[in-house]
């Protein structure tokens, strides 16, 4: 049967590299060609423009041509399994999300592969779970009063996909376990879906990401909580979970990269020096401040850390054993 997907290919030339290619312990040199970058989702998506805007940068820096590879099907698993079960010579790499950690855990789809067959390069943005409310809620204005509430009274929300897999669903389950909360979920498709559930007064309360707060002060909601480790940015004025005093939960979506365990070290570190290089070249923060992503470089093991760091929290809170 012949296999339906979409490919696209962009091809950005070096004119110019800022170092020449090293050299490995087999005495043969890299990079000398091409390298392909494996995106997931189909072209246009925040992880497809992402991934164009760095093609530039890095072949500027590394002195060859990069290629975007768009293989979209089963939540990037077709191009995680294509990186995986290809050549470990350093010439293809991938994106990688929190999906690529927690695949292995879906009771639905179960992935052969986990964390530890990834080689993680670099975390380039990260999205934090937020709730918010309407602006003329009445029956809580903060974290806080809105658990307090729950406690006592059914809360209707609407939340993409469901169990270990949803970012949304999570932070429910862990307010159901931790505090009680009597609050009732509804699955949807997107958070598309449930931000429009929540602008029509079908649910209480809206849980999703930062990014999803781009037309919010237009649509008479606001952010009421930040899930992550420090404030962000982009909501100054939001707290976080942790500052409220009654819990830690932190939780969000992680963009970065990867290859497939295998590749030579040198190879690794190399890549990872230039992917550092690549994030702090002006044009392309500019580019990147565009979308409204949260531009936060987390290199090697302290990028594996943040994404297992994550998994365990959520197989914690979902009762499943690693």
């Amino acid at each position: 049967m012949k296999k339906l997907l979409v490919l696209f290919l962009v091809l950005v030339f070096a004119s110019t590299s800022s170092a020449a290619p090293i050299k490995l312990s087999d005495g043969t040199e890299w990079p000398t060609k091409p390298i392909t970058i494996l995106v997931g989702y189909s072209a246009g998506g925040n992880v497809d423009i992402l991934c164009r805007f760095l093609a530039e940068p890095l072949a500027k820096e590394l002195g060859v041509p990069i290629l975007i590879e768009n293989l979209p099907g089963s939540g990037s698993w077709l191009a995680w399994n294509q990186l995986l079960n290809g050549a470990k010579d350093g010439y293809t790499f991938t994106q990688t999300n929190v999906n690529t950690v927690l695949g292995h855990y879906d009771p639905d789809n179960p992935r052969k592969a986990t964390i530890e067959d990834f080689a993680l390069l670099a975390n380039f943005s990260i999205d934090y779970n937020i709730f918010a409310i309407r602006n003329d809620e009445t029956r809580f204005s903060d974290y806080p009063s809105l658990i307090k509430y729950a406690q006592e009274n059914q809360l209707i929300v609407a939340a993409p996909g469901s169990g270990l897999l949803s970012g949304d669903g999570t932070v429910i389950k862990y307010l159901q376990d931790k505090f009680g909360c009597k609050i009732v979920t509804i699955p949807v498709d997107g958070n598309a879906d449930a931000l429009t559930m929540f602008l029509a007064g079908e649910t209480d309360f809206f849980t999703g990401n930062i990014g999803d707060l781009s037309d919010a002060e237009a649509n008479g909601y606001h952010a009421i909580v930040v899930f992550g480790q420090q404030r962000s940015k982009f909501l100054p004025d939001v707290p976080t979970a942790i500052e409220s005093g009654i819990d830690d939960y932190v939780g969000f979506s992680a963009r970065g990269f990867g290859y497939a365990k295998g590749v030579d070290q040198a190879i690794i570190n190399r890549m990872i020096e230039a992917l550092k290089v690549c994030f702090d070249d002006k044009g392309f923060q500019a580019n990147m401040a565009t979308t409204g992503s949260e531009m936060v470089f987390i290199p090697g093991q302290e990028y594996y850390d943040l994404l297992n760091g994550l998994l365990n929290r959520r197989l914690s809170i979902w009762g499943i054993e690693k």
